[in-house]
C-alpha cells in the first residue's frame, strides 16, 4: 500500500513523516532480473542512510542484495544509485544503535528487539548483529536500476472531474424530478372532476371558472329576455 501512495504522487508526505521517514529501495530480482521496489523506514547518521532487514536474512530485498548489492534509492531528493554495504564494524553498530533507539518510539523499539531476543543494550545489540542485518547505502555516480515513477498522478484530476460531473448530474436529476412532480400535479389538477354550485362538471379550477361564467351569462340573458 505505501508504494501505491508513492505512485499517486504522495512522496512529500512519506519522506517527511513524523514517526518514520520512508524511502523506496529498488533492487534487482535475484531470479527474474527485474527491478523490485520496496518501501522501507531508514535512519540518517553522519549523512549516511542506513536500513535494517526487519525479517532477518530471509527478507526478500536483502536476498536480492546478497546477489547484486547495487540499488537505486529514492528519498527526499532525486533518485540516486548506491551500493548496499553490510554493517559489521562494532563501533559503527553502537552509534547506529543509539541513533535508532533515539529516533524510534520506545514501545516499538523494544518490541522489535524482543522479537529477536535482543536486549535493549548496545553490547547485546552488537553481539547479536547477525540477527537483524543493517546496511549502509554508499552513493554511486548513477542509478543502476530504474526508479519507481509516480505514474498514477493522473488519478487526482480524474477524480476531481468525476466529483464535479457527479455533483452536476445530481443537480440535473433533482431538477428533472422536481419538474416531473410539478407536471404530475398539474396533470392531476386538470383531470380531476370538479363540480360547482351550478352543477357543472369541469376538469379543473380553470374549467370550473369558465363554466360558471357561461352559466351566469346564460341566466342574465334569460332574465333580460334576450
Amino acid at each position: 500500500m505505501p508504494l501505491l501512495y508513492w505512485r499517486l504522487g504522495l512522496k512529500p508526505l512519506l519522506v517527511r513523516a513524523r514517526l518514520f521517514r520512508f524511502l523506496v529501495l529498488t533492487t534487482k530480482g535475484r531470479m527474474s532480473g527485474q527491478a523490485r521496489h520496496t518501501m522501507l523506514a531508514h535512519f540518517v547518521l553522519d549523512d549516511r542512510i542506513y536500513i535494517g532487514a526487519g525479517w532477518g536474512e530471509r527478507t526478500q530485498w536483502y536476498q536480492n542484495i546478497l546477489v547484486d548489492p547495487r540499488v537505486t534509492v529514492q528519498a527526499r531528493g532525486p533518485a540516486f544509485g548506491a551500493v548496499a554495504r553490510l554493517v559489521t564494524d562494532d563501533e559503527e553498530l553502537r552509534r547506529l544503535y543509539w541513533h535508532a533507539r533515539k529516533m524510534t518510539p520506545m514501545w516499538m523499539w523494544k518490541r522489535s528487539l524482543d522479537s529477536w531476543d535482543i536486549g535493549d543494550e548496545a553490547e547485546d545489540f552488537v553481539a547479536k548483529k547477525d540477527r537483524i542485518p543493517f546496511l549502509c547505502l554508499d552513493p554511486l555516480s548513477e542509478c543502476p536500476l530504474p526508479p519507481l515513477s509516480a505514474n498514477l498522478v493522473w488519478v487526482w484530476p480524474a477524480l476531481a472531474i468525476a466529483v464535479v460531473v457527479a455533483y452536476s448530474w445530481r443537480k440535473i436529476a433533482i431538477t428533472l424530478i422536481d419538474l416531473g412532480v410539478l407536471a404530475n400535479k398539474r396533470r392531476k389538477l386538470v383531470r380531476t372532476p370538479a363540480y360547482n354550485k351550478y352543477g357543472f362538471c369541469g376538469q379543473g379550477s380553470a374549467d370550473l371558472r369558465l363554466n360558471a361564467w357561461h352559466h351566469s351569462r346564460s341566466i342574465r340573458r334569460l332574465r333580460s329576455g334576450r
